[in-house]
This record gives C-alpha cells, structure tokens and sequence, in this order.
C-alpha cells in the first residue's frame, strides 16, 4: 500500500484519543478520511506507539484497526480507477 494516501485528493486526520505515555513510549489513536472525486470517502482507524531516545524518534509502530486491510482491497476494487496513478 505503499503512496496509498497520496492518490487521494485530499486526506485528512483526526485525534481521537490521547496522546499519553504508556510503558515509556507515546501513544494515540487516529482517525484517517481520504477524499476523491465521484466516490465515498474511505475512513480507516488506528493507533501509533512512537519510543524516543533522547529528543528523536526510536521506533514507530503503526496498528490498523481489524478488518482495514480488507476494506482498503475492497474500496480500491471498486473505486481505484478514479484515483490518481491508476
């Protein structure tokens, strides 16, 4: 899924939940909405762990809520040739 986002005419995200520190690293949940022309909006979920050694970023992990994967096959099937490289 690599440039995903960047087909879309615009993406936007959205805080839903922190951040706080948890276990010495920093988390939150997220909500991502990415808009083309002539279909629906597609809206994943998630949540980010980033893990600091001094001022810079360690490690980052991305969780995707269930079921993103299948949804993100599905959008592209039907409405994949209306974004942009397609």
């Amino acid at each position: 899924m690599d440039n995903f986002d960047r087909r879309f005419d615009s993406r936007g995200l959205e805080l839903l939940e922190g951040p706080e520190v948890r276990d010495a690293a920093v988390w939150f949940r997220w909500r991502g909405t990415y808009t083309v022309a002539d279909a629906p909006d597609f809206v994943m979920e998630g949540e980010e762990t980033a893990t600091f050694a001094g001022d810079r970023i360690k490690h980052l992990q991305d969780r995707m809520a269930d079921g993103t994967a299948e949804n993100a096959l599905a959008y592209m099937g039907a409405h994949g040739a209306k974004l942009s490289g397609a």
